[in-house]
């Protein structure tokens, strides 16, 4: 914006003498019209003097504003990583629910009832672990001793 209103501040007064001098041809016969023409061209070519000055003002406040969006931007995606586990467990329950997630209430019920059943199973597997009662393992191993009997016989 900072670019365009330079620009017409530059170059108006002689795109106003200029129609003004279409307009109303006695315009040239007035006493110091040859300096405000001089004045108006003058200021009109400067904008392009100033142009570099101008962008590079321009710029530098670009890429700041794009420092501050990259670092909003990191920020963001910490606290999703962080949020990612809750997010699971709600896009899990929205599943469970099916067709009666427009339910918020349904839709809390559900998630507080898979977070206690992942609860449930982590501490069933903890305490399986601790007696030494793994029954995947001690089923594989039982089907393992069956097939060397067989092949004893």
């Amino acid at each position: 914006m900072f670019v365009v209103g330079m620009f017409a501040f530059c170059w108006l007064p002689l795109q106003t003498y200029s129609v003004a001098s279409v307009v109303y041809s006695d315009v040239n016969n007035f006493k110091y019209i040859n300096i405000v023409w001089f004045c108006s061209h003058w200021l009109a070519m400067s904008n392009s003097a100033i142009n570099p000055f101008i962008y590079f003002f321009c710029h530098v406040r670009k890429r700041r504003g794009r420092r501050e969006e990259e670092e909003e931007e990191e920020e963001e995606e910490e606290e999703e990583k962080r949020e990612l586990p809750a997010t699971t467990a709600a896009a899990t329950a929205k599943a469970a629910i099916g067709k009666d997630s427009n339910s918020s209430s349904n839709f809390d019920y559900n998630v507080s009832r898979i977070k206690q059943k992942g609860a449930a199973a982590t501490a069933k597997t903890k305490q399986q672990s601790k007696n030494g009662n793994n029954s995947a393992i001690n089923h594989s191993n039982s089907k393992t001793a069956a097939a060397a009997a067989k092949q004893q016989h």
